[in-house]
């Protein structure tokens, strides 16, 4: 059985990358999702996590993001996911909102 914890708390590395990408595109992109991969290595167990995002490669349409989570175990810290993904900027499409 998995947890609501353990999915809520590993998914939280999607929107910690979405949402920075913007801040790095052109006003009038929009950006979609490619590709999202999600590996799930360990329970999230703890009281506090640590997201950390990073874009791997910002290009004028595909940028590569890269994702970890990490518990706060035991004064230690446990690596319980990483994700990748691509995303694509997109200009001036009808039906696309920035």
């Amino acid at each position: 059985m998995v947890s609501s914890m353990l999915v809520s708390s590993q998914l939280c590395l999607i929107p910690l990358v979405v949402t920075q990408l913007p801040s790095l595109m052109p006003e009038n992109a929009a950006v979609l999702t490619i590709e999202f991969k999600v590996n799930l290595l360990s329970p999230a167990k703890g009281e506090r996590f640590r997201a950390v995002g990073k874009v791997k490669k910002l290009g004028n349409n595909i940028t590569a993001a890269e994702g970890e989570l990490f518990s706060n175990v035991e004064g230690g810290q446990k690596l319980v996911a990483i994700m990748v993904a691509t995303i694509m900027s997109v200009y001036d499409r009808e039906g696309v909102e920035y």
